[in-house]
């Protein structure tokens, strides 16, 4: 069996399901994160069922791909934003206020700054796909 799961780990995508109670969920992992992932199975008895998939399993072609996307965080709503969508709500118009650019040069930079933060930590949780095809 320890043959099989190393001939797995030389594939170059692999997806694992990880089953836990009613609970599914599909993570692909690169051949290092892989590696840690079915040693620590081997040595840590898990409440769940780990399933590695190939790319020609059932399973895996039963699962949509938007599935397989990692998940998306609600963009942040600012105080402005949430007093005009509560005005909106209850048939009002919230008087103009002096919203300047630079309160728009703010959000903008932390519009910014969130988006580098999700790439770093997308890339942080897949892996890189440096020299896989």
């Amino acid at each position: 069996m320890k043959t099989s799961l190393l001939e797995a780990c030389r594939k170059v995508r692999i997806k694992m399901l990880w089953q836990w109670r009613l609970h599914e969920q599909v993570f692909e992992l690169n051949q290092t994160l892989l590696s840690i992932a079915i040693e620590a199975c081997n040595f840590v008895r898990c409440l769940f069922t780990v399933r590695v998939l190939d790319e020609t399993d059932i399973l895996l072609n039963s699962i949509q791909t938007r599935d397989l996307e990692p998940p998306r965080q609600r963009p942040e709503t600012s105080a402005r934003t949430a007093g005009r969508l509560i005005a909106q709500a209850m048939g009002m118009k919230l008087p103009s206020t002096s919203f300047g650019s630079r309160e728009l040069k703010k959000q903008e930079e932390a519009r910014k700054q969130r988006i580098v933060a999700r790439k770093n930590w997308k890339d942080d949780a897949w892996g890189s796909d440096d020299g896989v095809n």
